[in-house]
C-alpha cells in the first residue's frame, strides 16, 4: 500500500500530465494541418470560380475568343464554340478526376461521369483529341478519357 501511494504521488501525476501534453500536441498539429488544407481548398475554389466565370463568358460570346487569341481571326464562330465546349467539358472532367484522387468523389461516380463525358465528346472527337494532344495536363491527368474517346 505504501508503494502504491508513493507511485501515485511521484509518478502518476507527471505521467498523466505528459500523456495529456502528447494528446494536446497531436490534436493541435492535426488541427493546424486541417486548417491549412481547408484554406488551400478555399483558395483553389476561388480560382476555379474565376475560371468558370471566364469560361462562361467565352461560351456565351465567341467573339471574345478572337480578342484573346488573335490567330483565330479566320476561324468560324462555330469552330470557336465547339472548342470552348470541349475545354469546358475537359476542365470539368479534370476537376472530377482530381476530386476522385483526393477521395472527395467516389470512384464509381467519377467513372460514370467519365462515360457520360466520352459520350458527349464523341461528336467533338476531332477537336477534343487535338486539344488533348497539345496539353500535358490533359494527357497526364485524364488519359482514360482520351483513350476511351479514341476507341469511340
Amino acid at each position: 500500500m505504501e508503494f502504491a501511494n508513493y507511485f501515485a504521488a511521484t509518478w502518476a501525476m507527471p505521467l498523466l500530465f505528459l500523456m495529456s501534453l502528447i494528446v494536446t500536441i497531436i490534436v493541435s498539429v492535426n488541427s493546424h494541418r486541417t486548417s491549412i488544407r481547408l484554406t488551400q481548398l478555399e483558395m483553389l475554389r476561388g480560382v476555379d470560380q474565376q475560371w468558370q466565370t471566364l469560361n462562361s463568358a467565352i461560351l456565351s460570346r465567341p467573339d471574345i475568343q478572337r480578342h484573346i487569341n488573335p490567330e483565330q481571326n479566320d476561324v468560324s464562330e462555330r469552330e470557336i464554340v465547339r472548342k470552348n465546349v470541349v475545354f469546358y467539358v475537359l476542365n470539368l472532367e479534370l476537376q472530377i478526376q482530381r476530386s476522385c484522387r483526393l477521395k472527395i468523389i467516389d470512384p464509381l461516380i467519377a467513372q460514370r461521369f467519365q462515360r457520360e463525358h466520352v459520350q458527349f465528346l464523341r461528336n467533338l472527337k476531332t477537336e477534343t483529341l487535338e486539344i488533348c494532344a497539345n496539353s500535358d495536363v490533359y494527357r497526364s491527368e485524364i488519359p482514360d478519357l482520351i483513350e476511351s474517346l479514341r476507341k469511340v
